[in-house]
C-alpha cells in the first residue's frame, strides 16, 4: 500500500510531516441560524470513535452571528457523562468566545486579522484551529448571555496527531484551561496556572485587565519542575511589545494587544487590555510541575530581574500576596480586575 505523507502548515514555515493513516476519518457538522437562549446550555455537537479508533482531535471551530458572549464548554471522554449532571462543572476546556479569540468581552475590535491559533475575520466572525484531544467522545455546547441566533462550524479527525508548533505530543494528551478571574491590588504576586505531578506544556495565555493604575511594569515568571525562569522583563514585553502607550493595537501571528486609553496606562486612568500570547516557538515544558505567575505593578520591583546571573525572587509562591477568586482577603484598596486563560496540554 502507498502512503502520502501530508505537512502541517505553519504561517512562515513547516510544523510537521505527518503519515498520512487509512484509519484516519474526518468528522464534523454546521449549523446555520440556530437559536441560542439565553442561559441555558445547549448542545451543538458531539460525536463517539468509530469502531477501530484510538483517539480524536477537534482540529477547528468557527462562529458567527451570536450577540453577547456565548460561553463554550468541550466535554471530552468522562467529561461527556459527567455534564449530565446540572451540578457538575467538570470540565476542562471552558472559555468565553471573545477571550478565547483575543478579545474583551463583547469587543467586536479590528477585523480582519489572525495569530497562529484563531482570528477575527468580521465583527461577529471568529476562528479556531486549537487542537482538542479526546480518546472515546466529545461533546461541545454552548450557553448566551442573550437571546441569539448563531452560525457555527465544527471540524476534526480520527487518529490524527496532536502537533503543537513543531512538537508532536503523546496520544493521551489533555488539553486544559487554567482560569483565573479576580480583583487584586496593585504589587499582589498572581498565579496564573499551577500544576503538580503531571507532565505537559503551556502553550498559551489569552488576558484581560481593567484597571485605574498602571499595571504594567510587573514581570512574567515561571517555576517549571522547580527551577524558576524569568519569562519577560515587563507586561507589554510578555506580548512581544515595547511600550503600550506607543502601539495600542497589535494582532500578529504569536501575540497581540488592544488597549483602551492608551495614552494614560502608565498614569492613574481607566484602561482595559486585552491581549494573547502564543507558546509555540518557545513552549514551557515540565515533568512534575507548572507555576505561572504575574506582578500588576507600575514600579520597579524584587519580582524582575536586573542582571546577568538572574537572581530569584524572594517568594516565587507569593503565598501573602497571591488572591484567588473567592478568598476571604479583605476588598484591594488598589484595584486591578485580571482575568486570564491559561491553555495547558497535560500527559
Amino acid at each position: 500500500m502507498h502512503r502520502a505523507i501530508f505537512l502541517l502548515p505553519l504561517l512562515g514555515g513547516i510544523r510537521a510531516a505527518v503519515m498520512v493513516d487509512p484509519s484516519m476519518r474526518s468528522f464534523g457538522v454546521a449549523i446555520k441560524a440556530g437559536s441560542c437562549k439565553t442561559g441555558v446550555e445547549q448542545t451543538v455537537f458531539e460525536h463517539v470513535l468509530s469502531s477501530g479508533s484510538d483517539t480524536g482531535v477537534i482540529t477547528q471551530m468557527w462562529h458567527a452571528g451570536t450577540r453577547g458572549d456565548p460561553r463554550m464548554r468541550i466535554y471530552v471522554d468522562s467529561e461527556v457523562e459527567e455534564s449530565a449532571n446540572s451540578e457538575s462543572n467538570n470540565v476542562a476546556i471552558d472559555y468565553s468566545v471573545s477571550l478565547a479569540h483575543g478579545l474583551a468581552p463583547e469587543d467586536d475590535g479590528a477585523w480582519p486579522w489572525q495569530s497562529e491559533r484563531f482570528g477575527h475575520t468580521h465583527n461577529m466572525g471568529w476562528y479556531n484551529r486549537y487542537q482538542i484531544p479526546f480518546q472515546s467522545k466529545v461533546k461541545i455546547t454552548m450557553t448566551c448571555n442573550v437571546d441569539s441566533p448563531f452560525w457555527f462550524r465544527v471540524a476534526g479527525v480520527e487518529n490524527y496527531p496532536i502537533i503543537v508548533g513543531d512538537l508532536q505530543l503523546p496520544s493521551h494528551a489533555k488539553l486544559e484551561i487554567q482560569s483565573f478571574n479576580a480583583t487584586v491590588n496593585i504589587n499582589d504576586l498572581v498565579t496564573l496556572a499551577a500544576l503538580n505531578g503531571t507532565a505537559g506544556l503551556l502553550t498559551q495565555l489569552n488576558v484581560y485587565v481593567q484597571s485605574s493604575s498602571a499595571y504594567q511594569e510587573g514581570c512574567v515568571q515561571a517555576t517549571l519542575d522547580g527551577s524558576h525562569q524569568w519569562i519577560s522583563s515587563g507586561f507589554e514585553d510578555y506580548f512581544l511589545g515595547s511600550y503600550f502607550h506607543t502601539m495600542p493595537n497589535m494582532e500578529l501571528g504569536l501575540a497581540g494587544f488592544r488597549l483602551t486609553n492608551s495614552t494614560t496606562c502608565k498614569g492613574d486612568m481607566p484602561n482595559s487590555l486585552a491581549a494573547y500570547r502564543i507558546h509555540s516557538p518557545d513552549p514551557l515544558l515540565f515533568t512534575k510541575s507548572l507555576l505561572f505567575q504575574w506582578q500588576p505593578t507600575s514600579d520597579h520591583t524584587d519580582q524582575c530581574n536586573y542582571k546577568w546571573p538572574p537572581t530569584t525572587p524572594p517568594s516565587i509562591h507569593g503565598s501573602d500576596r497571591t488572591r484567588e477568586q473567592g478568598s476571604d482577603s479583605p476588598p484591594p484598596t488598589n484595584p486591578v480586575h485580571v482575568q486570564t486563560y491559561a491553555w495547558v496540554y497535560k500527559y
